[in-house]
């Protein structure tokens, strides 16, 4: 994930519960673990996919992504494997760079539709789907701070990494 992405996870409503314990659990926003119990129906899958343009899907993970004219915001539907037949997480990588009004406007929209949560990464906050919830979470993110004062940001990056590199030995 790069530092200009601002990352939200859309959760079932019935399963939003877990999203606390399974980000303690997880090192970054790639790995995954069985979230969706009650999977998504295929029609709101054909809908999120229409949201982002370039297909460049792999292995377990269906990935779509927007022109690179607007700082690639994406969308990863992992799958439990490549056969793509169960939903483990719906991910969106959003831009700060290109802030996407639009596109938030359409997630809140489909979550809404489905009764669906939004779980922040970062924040590692369960909210209603709004867009002023994602906007004021947004703001207290690592990719807003980018915004203001890239270099502090990316030294902060750096910094993280070699923290989780050092606890990896």
């Amino acid at each position: 994930m790069a530092v200009f992405h601002y990352t939200i996870e859309l959760l079932p409503f019935d399963d939003a519960g877990k999203f606390a314990r399974i980000m303690h659990e997880r090192t970054t926003d790639e790995s995954r673990t069985l979230v969706w119990d009650s999977q998504p129906s295929e029609s709101s899958l054909r809908e999120l996919r229409s949201l982002l343009p370039i297909d460049t899907s792999w292995g377990p993970c269906e990935e779509y992504v927007s022109s690179v004219d607007t700082w690639n915001s994406d969308l990863r539907i992992w799958h439990h494997d490549v056969q793509r037949k169960n939903v483990e997480s719906i991910i969106f990588r959003l831009s700060a760079v290109a802030f996407p009004a639009q596109l938030i406007a359409r997630i809140v929209a489909i979550a809404n539709g489905n009764y669906w949560q939004i779980g922040a990464m970062e924040s590692q906050c369960v909210f209603p789907p709004s867009a002023e919830n994602i906007i004021e979470d947004f703001r207290k993110s690592r990719a807003a701070r980018f915004l203001e004062d890239p270099e502090s940001v990316m030294i902060e990056a750096s910094q993280s990494i070699d923290r989780n590199r050092d606890r990896q030995v």
